[in-house]
């Protein structure tokens, strides 16, 4: 069975001045040398996307987290060209334990909010990935070419948090 459904995560630590997020730079392909948050497919037999999430988290950065602490910050349909459309379900969790450990899958690093690496992550996330972060709820559509490029994106505002 093909994987429908996607989860990502971007763990985030809350300092006395400002706010930092951590992300992971990718070790693999598709988007390797490149940042983003930490997740993947919701496999066979997780009972749901916040279990695959807490899997996701450990597995990448070392990252302890509760599934009662990710909170739900996006919701998109991912349309790639030729293939089925996936729903990549977008969280942050503000409580955990572990700091970020290099895997072998992803690099973590710590940014700032005011300087994210826009120029470094996967194209297209520039035009949401700060907006969860400064607390907004979105959901909408992310188109990519058969070879997972990005080609554009549709991003509503939700009214309520209705997650």
């Amino acid at each position: 069975m093909r994987n429908k459904e996607l989860v990502i995560v971007f763990p985030i630590f809350d300092g006395v001045t400002e706010k930092f997020v951590l992300l992971g730079e990718r070790l693999k392909n598709p988007w390797m040398n490149l940042f983003s948050g930490f997740g993947g497919n919701v496999e066979e037999g997780d009972k749901n996307s916040l279990q695959r999430q807490v899997i996701e988290l450990y597995q990448e950065a070392k990252i302890i987290a509760k599934e009662t602490d990710i909170v739900k910050k996006a919701e998109f349909v991912i349309d790639i060209k030729g293939k089925e459309p996936k729903l990549l379900h977008v969280y942050t969790v503000n409580e955990f334990s572990g700091k970020g450990e290099r895997t072998k899958e992803m690099r973590p690093e710590w940014f700032s909010f005011h300087n994210l690496p826009i120029h470094k992550m996967i194209r297209g996330d520039e035009f949401w990935v700060p907006r969860i972060l400064a607390g907004e709820y979105l959901t909408g559509i992310i188109f990519r070419d058969a070879k997972l490029n990005f080609i554009d994106i549709e991003i509503r505002l939700s009214g309520s948090r209705f997650f």
